[in-house]
């Protein structure tokens, strides 16, 4: 038999074999019965939220109006380069579902839809921070190609894809008066149908983002899991705009009063049996502390618990005021002057059990967790206390759950809070005393005085008080040692011991600055002002801050450790070298036996800082000279926002290391500040037996400038290749390297290259002739590294010849810092001759 027709037959063989193969069936639609929605569950705790919180599984109330569309195609797709192709015949693949569906989320009402989260907390794409309308009812379409194939688009598209999401939802913020929806009206039988007033819900709807059909839920009969994120801040208060809401957070004394006023799921306690001010004195406190919560209550729970767990969170108490009747909230801070409190002696005294705690009983390490918001995961942070550790010889700590909190930094506040309180031995008492002590409340403070044990002046804080009855005139009080206070006790000596108290009172300091915190010192681009401050004998045990905003002096924070600091021997002059290895030497030193060296890792991490004049710099070792002097060597100049500059001898070098830098104690308060602001501050040095007046010490001033928030000036601003020239010859190219303070490491060497990653906004370049701005060379939106400026320029700009300045800034919300680079002179033998040849020439 020839070849070709052994070929020809064995291909019709083929042929026939496909067409005859048996096909897959069509695929099966699946009913209403076949669905199963993720929680639909009779008599379930309707959720109550404050702040930002995510409701997961909410609850369906109802599904139906199921829709199919038969995704039709070609089954061969399946068996690439096969002659089967050619025979297989359309059929239905799968189907796309479209359902109505109502979900039930939590009681209102509620302020804004930040996002909604499906299938293992994806986010649906264009569906975020909706602030929702004052009607109640807001529609939210979810019509983009994104969401309505985030599941892997249809089977027709990628096999084993479930579909998307797309249609229209109408969003209802539980207001008592939010209006019905037609459609599960319609789709219910009811006319009107019911608003649920009071219910947050969600209507999955029939619109005209589906053509008419109901919404879009995939191509698969499991739906899934939906979760939404959601912000209620409570406002009863009258706070001033916006302060019930904390960075997304509820205001913990919004949500206090709502607990336990709420007429539906609270207390139902009336509004006319709470002391008003109180609670506003305390959510304006908890606003400038920048300390809001987040809680969803959705078990039924005990209130009073609930209660106790914010109190705890925010250190305060709750109580009502024996005097009026009236709930009282009293936060729990240094709030107060020692001079004007309560004093019970031994004339008021009528019982005294009074103890101390040993230092085993005391912490030197606390780690808080908290929820983070971005993760929705717990994470924690820490806080350690270096002088108990070396007390005790061994870390002892304990984990704390603080999980209403959202962000890292209000957490590491609390954890200071908490390691402060529980790593000193605190006295504690129980007093039983005369009426005078009536006007004390729980949480308030007095000065306990008692002879036989010498104590004299202890601040002490109610912890729980018992009036008793009127006729017995007695008073009992448990309390426990004011840690604002523990410097200010003083212990009476023995009157027959002769001894005299070695510690004199504290002095005045030798220098204190207030200084605006960088970028690379913050958290995340604060406003920080930190209060520093250099002791004036050994005797202090820190210093108390005071600080004037516009309404008068107030003790805004404590800090037990003095800033170490010296004045230059020398003046200290800017270097062209990347490194200076030789350094300056400084006398007068105060504190700086606790400084630890560090390698060249640690000077880039910014291990041991240093300040003088505005110049920040980087070192890495400090020797005693043995003479009274100290050598600090291994620096790079200039670093964070700042340039190297020339310091005069008897400058005040300022230096921040392990222990001693830049935290939370040692800022003038703990609160970020909302914006710019002239502050005034005051450091009084404290020791055990007084702290310094106020009036004895002058105030410093600063005047904040967003400045964690502004761009960093670019580095490595050159003239020709040369850092300082005095005369260039020729065009004057001028040359600089990126800086991101977002992106780079804490410190980077003015020589080094750009740093990697997208520049903050752009670039504007000026030319100065003598000072003065020439408008016409200014150069905006650059985003390079150079700008050339011609000579026939110069010639046009100052032909009897000018001192010529480049100034650059970086442009992007706020202005950054600004950088001018030395006066030089265009020079040649031909140019400027007198000046150069015959004495100076300054142009006209």
């Amino acid at each position: 038999m020839p070849f070709w027709l052994v070929v020809a037959l064995f291909v019709a063989t083929l042929v026939v074999t496909a067409a005859l193969s048996p096909r897959p069936p069509n695929a099966k639609a699946s009913a209403l019965g076949d669905f199963q929605v993720p929680t639909a569950e009779d008599g379930r705790t309707i959720p109550v939220i404050a702040g930002t919180c995510i409701v997961r599984g909410p609850n369906v109330l109802w599904y139906g109006d199921l829709k199919k569309n038969a995704l039709i195609g070609n089954p061969g797709w399946k068996r690439a380069f096969t002659l089967g192709m050619i025979f297989s015949r359309s059929q239905i693949l799968g189907h796309q579902y479209f359902l109505g569906m109502q979900m039930g989320v939590c009681h209102g009402v509620v302020d804004e839809l930040v996002a909604i989260l499906v299938a293992n907390d994806k986010p649906i794409p264009g569906v975020a921070n909706i602030l929702l309308s004052p009607t109640g009812e807001t529609i939210v379409d979810i019509s983009s190609n994104a969401a309505r194939d985030m599941f892997g688009g249809t089977i027709k598209q990628n096999p084993g894809g479930e579909g998307g999401l797309k249609g229209r939802m109408r969003f209802y913020s539980g207001k008592p008066s939010q209006p019905a929806n037609a459609y599960l009206g319609q789709q219910q039988g009811f006319s009107p149908a019911p608003a649920f007033g009071g219910l947050c819900h969600a209507v999955l709807e029939a619109s005209p983002v589906t053509k008419g059909l109901p919404f879009y839920v995939g191509t698969n009969q499991y739906i899934k899991d939906w979760a939404f994120v959601l912000r209620r801040c409570p406002k009863n208060l009258g706070l001033a705009a916006g302060r019930e809401n904390i960075a997304g957070d509820t205001n913990p004394a919004e949500w206090i009063y709502e607990i336990m006023t709420n007429t539906v799921w609270g207390r139902r306690i009336p509004a006319a049996r709470f002391d008003l001010a109180s609670f506003q004195a305390a959510g304006n406190t908890l606003w400038s502390e920048s300390m809001g919560i987040s809680q969803q209550l959705d078990n039924p729970s005990d209130l009073d618990s609930i209660l106790g767990d914010i109190l705890q969170h925010i250190d305060g108490a709750i109580y009502t005021d024996p005097a009026t009747g009236l709930w009282t909230l009293k936060l729990i801070r240094a709030d107060y002057d020692p001079g004007t409190l309560l004093e019970l002696t031994d004339n008021d005294i009528l019982e005294l059990d009074f103890g101390r705690v040993s230092w085993q009983q005391t912490l030197n390490e606390v780690k808080v967790k908290f929820l983070n918001r971005a993760t929705w995961k717990e994470e924690v942070v820490q806080a350690q206390e270096t002088a108990n550790h070396a007390t005790r010889q061994e870390i002892d700590g304990e984990v704390l759950p603080y999980l209403l909190f959202s962000n890292s930094a209000v957490a590491q506040k609390v954890a200071n809070r908490e390691m402060r309180q529980r790593s000193y031995p605190l006295a504690k008492a129980r007093v039983v005393a005369n009426r005078k002590a009536w006007a004390l409340r729980h949480g308030g403070v007095f000065k306990l005085t008692w002879a036989p044990l010498g104590i004299s002046g202890m601040v002490m804080r109610v912890s729980n008080i018992n009036y008793g009855a009127l006729e017995n005139g007695r008073i009992e009080i448990e309390c426990v040692e004011d840690i604002f206070a523990v410097g200010s006790t003083v212990y009476d000596p023995p009157a027959d011991s002769g001894w005299v108290d070695p510690v004199t009172d504290p002095l005045p300091p030798t220098a204190q600055r207030l200084e605006e915190v960088p970028y690379h010192l913050t958290e995340g681009g604060e406003r920080e002002l930190a209060a520093l401050c250099v002791r004036a004998e050994e005797q202090s045990a820190g210093y108390q801050i005071w600080s004037d905003e516009g309404a008068g002096f107030y003790q805004s924070n404590t800090n037990g450790t003095f800033n170490p600091s010296g004045t230059l021997v020398n003046a200290y002059q800017r270097t062209t070298a990347a490194l200076d290895t030789v350094g300056f030497v400084i006398q007068g030193a105060q504190d700086l036996a606790g400084i630890e060296n560090t390698d060249a890792g640690g000077r880039v991490r910014g291990d041991l800082l240093v300040l003088i004049d505005d110049e920040w710099m980087s070192a890495t070792t400090v020797t005693d000279n043995g003479d009274g002097t100290y050598t600090i060597a291994g620096i790079v100049r200039g670093i964070f926002d700042t340039l190297p500059a020339d310091h005069s001898a008897g400058a005040r070098v300022w230096f921040f290391s392990d222990g001693t830098g830049l935290n939370l104690a040692g800022l003038v308060r703990d609160a970020d500040y909302p914006s710019d602001m002239t502050i005034s501050a005051k450091c009084l040095p404290f020791s055990h037996k007084s702290t310094v007046a106020i009036g004895s010490v002058s105030a410093v001033v600063k005047t904040m400038a967003s400045r964690a928030q502004k761009p960093y000036p670019p580095g490595k601003a050159q003239v020709n290749g040369l850092y300082w020239p005095t005369d260039v010859v020729g065009n004057a190219a001028f040359t600089w390297a990126h800086r991101i303070r977002t992106a780079q490491p804490n410190v980077v060497q003015q020589d080094a290259a750009s740093v990697s990653g997208a520049i903050e906004g752009t670039y504007t370049v000026e030319v100065l002739l003598n000072g003065v701005v020439q408008g016409s060379r200014t150069q905006t939106g650059l985003t390079g590294t150079s700008f050339t400026y011609l000579l026939s320029e110069y010639l046009a700009d100052a032909p009897t010849g000018k001192a010529v300045q480049f100034r650059i800034t970086p442009v992007a919300t706020l202005n950054g810092a600004v950088r001018t680079t030395d006066a030089f002179w265009f020079g040649g033998f031909g140019l400027n001759f007198g000046r150069n040849f015959g004495g100076t020439n300054q142009g006209g």
